[in-house]
């Protein structure tokens, strides 16, 4: 499965659109992480633990949207958006990461010379 952030595929044809694909997940990010990154990030820097749990989430939700395009029947993606949010209240942080895009049937384009 091919996934592109562009509308067009270079050297491929779109030949079928099978439509909308998203993948929405909720990921809580343990206290003691929390409480940690934000110390560190109170002398600058990045914060190690926060890059790892969104790669992670992402990753995760890369997958998912594969699947479910590749069960629609499709070979590759298109127009890739991935959204990101945060929910925090006293005792839990919640991290919200969303992607869609266009699942689609390609395939290459016939040389014209």
């Amino acid at each position: 499965m091919q996934v592109y952030t562009m509308d067009r595929i270079p050297q491929l044809e779109i030949v079928e659109a099978k439509g909308a694909v998203l993948n929405e997940q909720v990921f809580s990010v343990d206290i003691v992480t929390d409480t940690l990154s934000g110390l560190g990030s109170m002398f600058g820097g990045n914060s190690s633990s926060y890059t790892k749990e969104y790669r992670k989430g992402r990753e995760i939700v890369l997958k998912g949207l594969e699947q479910k395009a590749q069960e629609m029947g499709a070979d590759s993606i298109v127009g890739l958006k991935i959204q990101y949010g945060q929910f925090i209240n006293s005792e839990i942080m919640l991290l919200v990461i969303s992607a869609n895009g266009t699942a689609v049937v390609t395939k290459p384009i016939a040389d014209k010379s």
